[in-house]
């Protein structure tokens, strides 16, 4: 081999010596300094770096989470305000049942002491007046049936003159329905807001061919007769705008079959149970 060459190879084995005692030295140099510092600090500033994001994390949820809470927080209150600011300005003082060919006195005494409960203001019995007259413009023959739209324009007519602080519930038992394309209640229910008067027929409450019994049938009419007379009586003074009124379980919900009726609780909800006293004084 000439001696140029192996002169040349004696120099490169030299010097990849070199270069390897200089990683190798470097490597135990950075193995001696991290012996040393994790022998004095432990592992304490990954675990602080470790905390500081969970910490920002659980931070960041919390910041994400409050606006809506609040936001939540206001609307229930802009609702609560707008829905008491709804309400009949005239405080009412008394209630009043009426009766149109309801043999049953039981139920309606049923009824009185109900409202009167529910609403805390003197219910009082008027005098059972005569049936409804089956013809027209009350009773079409046609439907069998009674229309509920003219019957409810006639007890606003003749109750209007009492003014807002009394309020008018007068009860039949006849097959009554609104007439007209759109009813804004059940076959069984008239009410409408700012007016003293409110209909309600307990018809449709009654349990034919049950094998409940007689008792238990009659236990199901009242339950029906109080819940829409409950929210027949709030209709008129605004609390079928209460948010509530949204909700299939609260009694101001307008239900409109039997089934939604049967499925309501038997008093009022929030925010109109809290508003009854701003809106019933004796």
């Amino acid at each position: 081999m000439p001696t140029e060459i192996k002169n040349f190879n004696s120099f490169n084995r030299k010097k990849a010596d070199a270069g390897l005692l200089f990683v190798a030295g470097l490597f135990f140099l950075v193995l001696a300094f991290a012996v040393v510092y994790f022998s004095h600090f432990g592992l304490a500033p990954f675990q602080k770096m470790n905390n500081e994001k969970e910490m920002s994390a659980a931070a960041a949820l919390s910041l994400a989470s409050a606006p809506a809470s609040n936001d939540t927080e206001i609307k229930s209150k802009t609702e609560n305000e707008a829905f008491l600011a709804s309400l009949s300005q005239t405080p009412v003082k008394e209630i009043f049942i009426g009766s149109y060919g309801v043999a049953d006195k039981e139920i309606l005494e049923e009824l009185r002491s109900e409202l009167e409960k529910v609403y805390g203001v003197q219910t009082t019995l008027l005098n059972p007046g005569p049936a409804i007259p089956k013809e027209e413009p009350f009773y079409n023959k046609t439907r069998g049936q009674y229309n509920s739209d003219v019957l409810q324009k006639s007890i606003e007519q003749s109750s209007s003159a009492y003014g807002q602080a009394v309020r008018f519930l007068y009860v039949a038992d006849v097959n009554m329905s609104s007439f007209s394309e759109w009813s804004p209640e059940a076959p069984w229910l008239r009410a409408d807001k700012n007016t003293n008067a409110a209909l309600l027929s307990i018809h449709s409450f009654r349990i034919n061919n049950s094998t409940l019994g007689k008792e238990s049938a009659r236990q199901i009419l009242l339950e029906r007769a109080k819940k829409s007379a409950i929210r027949a009586l709030g209709v008129t003074v605004g609390f079928g705008f209460s948010s509530s009124a949204a909700d299939t379980s609260c009694i101001m919900y307008p239900a409109l079959t039997l089934k939604e009726l049967d499925a309501e609780q038997s008093e009022l909800c929030s925010p109109e149970k809290e508003a009854v006293g701003r809106v019933f004084q004796e």
